[in-house]
């Protein structure tokens, strides 16, 4: 029967509002792709409100959502623990009225991609039920994050109300890692994108277009190897991000020891790459020793790397990219000696570079 199928491509579906239960009663046990699009009567995947709970979805790896236009959530009502367990891929576009992906309890998956959904105000929701209390969020499988036009994002995760048919799961492997503090939770939900509270530590390639958030990420001073957050970042990609001043705080370039592949295109209102730290007594030194491509491009406002005096290396640096940045003077004043006529701070035998 349907039931022990692995792969359901439903498209152009009348009448059906969710795949659990109208159309399997048993939690589709076998299924590792489900990709549902075009069908606007679809209110959910999961409804089972009606139903005795069970394992919705054991083997699924991949979820595809396409143009959904009336979907509100994933799922309604509890769900086993079992459920979404061996969840990898998770793609939605086009889905004007989900308000979130998941809810953080249910979230082990490898790669997330959420374009196009005109009401979602987070990525994933942290429920009443979890703790009020959480000090860190850590997702350590996430390797890959793309996020684009999502004009009512205001974070990345954030507390909400839990609905009264809510899911209620306990905490899987990796949140048992998580750690609890008497004080209350505080998430940014208006201008940051991921808070003081986040951690990617295997994040591999960020993504983001369009975007109405001020920061990125929170500035925070503590070691990377306390509280290990993006270190793992090789690729980051920003474009039509048009309220961020900078990329980077100067206390997170340390972190940064993997990044590859950094592009900034079309952020109106950028004015440097890494913030200014007016509390270091020290001259900075930043050192981007795996990049290998830096692309700046249509960023009218851009000024400079850093606003005040530091030092920068770019040992790996092969292409260097800047098109239609007409503020950009000075892109770093290396106080380097070895350096006085190298203001990128990169080797005598310099990368290809177009500049225009």
């Amino acid at each position: 029967g349907i039931n022990n199928v692995e792969c359901l491509w439903l498209d152009k579906l009348q009448g059906i509002e969710n795949v659990l239960f109208n159309l399997d009663t048993e939690g589709f046990s076998q299924l590792k792709l489900l990709w549902v699009q075009n069908n606007p009567d679809f209110f959910c995947i999961v409804d089972s409100r009606a139903m005795v709970a069970c394992d919705a979805f054991p083997l699924l790896e991949s979820l595809i959502l396409h143009n959904l236009i009336n979907m509100e959530r994933i799922w309604i009502d509890q769900l086993k623990v079992e459920s979404f367990n061996e969840l990898k891929i998770i793609q939605a576009y086009n889905c004007d009225k989900l308000s979130n992906i998941f809810w953080l309890s249910t979230v082990v998956n490898h790669s997330s991609t959420v374009v196009n959904c005109s009401k979602m105000k987070e990525i994933f929701a942290i429920g009443e039920e979890v703790d009020n209390s959480i000090e860190k969020i850590e997702l350590a499988q996430l390797r890959y994050l793309s996020l684009g036009n999502l004009p009512e994002v205001t974070s990345f995760c954030r507390e909400v109300k839990t609905p009264s048919a809510s899911p209620n799961r306990p905490a899987s492997q990796e949140e048992s890692t998580t750690t609890y503090s008497s004080s209350e939770i505080t998430l940014d939900t208006s201008t940051l994108l991921f808070n003081e509270k986040v951690a990617l530590p295997n994040l591999e390639a960020l993504e983001i277009s369009a975007i109405n958030v001020d920061k990125i990420w929170h500035y925070n001073q503590i070691p990377a190897a306390v509280f290990p957050r993006f270190q793992n970042l090789t690729r980051l990609i920003v474009w039509h991000c048009n309220k961020l001043k900078y990329i980077f705080s100067a206390s997170m370039i340390g972190s940064l020891k993997h990044l590859q592949h950094l592009e900034v295109r079309f952020c109106e209102d950028l004015q440097e790459i890494i913030s200014e730290n007016r509390a270091d007594e020290v001259i900075p030194y930043f050192v981007f020793p795996q990049l290998t491509t830096l692309i700046l491009q249509y960023l009218p406002k851009l000024r400079c790397l850093y606003p005040g005096m530091h030092t920068s290396e770019w040992p790996a640096l092969e292409i260097f990219s800047v098109f239609r940045c007409d503020k950009l003077k000075i892109f770093a004043a290396d106080l380097s000696q070895n350096n006085e006529n190298d203001q990128l701070g990169i080797p005598a035998q310099q990368p290809p570079c177009r500049w225009k």
